[in-house]
């Protein structure tokens, strides 16, 4: 199951102490890089111009999807957005054999 995040900061993690920032922020790339070799964060982007990271993660369900995402450091601190993702192909042969 695959699913697109897409996360921005919040303002209050700025209002941390620098120090406070560093740590969450190594945490937090601890976290991800863990998931990367793990296989389960497939993909990372940053999203010039929006202050964004979208990321593609591949999970076996979407409470999998809930704890992986409770363990970042960084959740207090980030508002996210979630969307399930469907492989194309896969959809498009439904579609067609829905349409008989």
């Amino acid at each position: 199951m695959k699913f697109l995040v897409i996360s921005r900061t919040k303002d209050v993690f700025y209002t941390l102490p620098q120090e406070r920032q560093m740590e969450i922020l190594t945490a937090t790339l601890n976290w991800i890089e863990k998931y990367r070799k793990a296989g389960k964060c497939k993909e990372i982007y940053w999203m010039p111009g929006w202050s964004r990271s979208m990321f593609i993660w591949e999970v076996e369900s979407g409470e999998e999807a809930s704890r992986v995402t409770t363990e970042n450091p960084m959740t207090p601190y980030g508002d996210s957005e979630a969307y399930g993702l469907s492989d194309w192909d896969v959809h498009v042969k439904a579609l067609m054999e829905a349409r008989g």
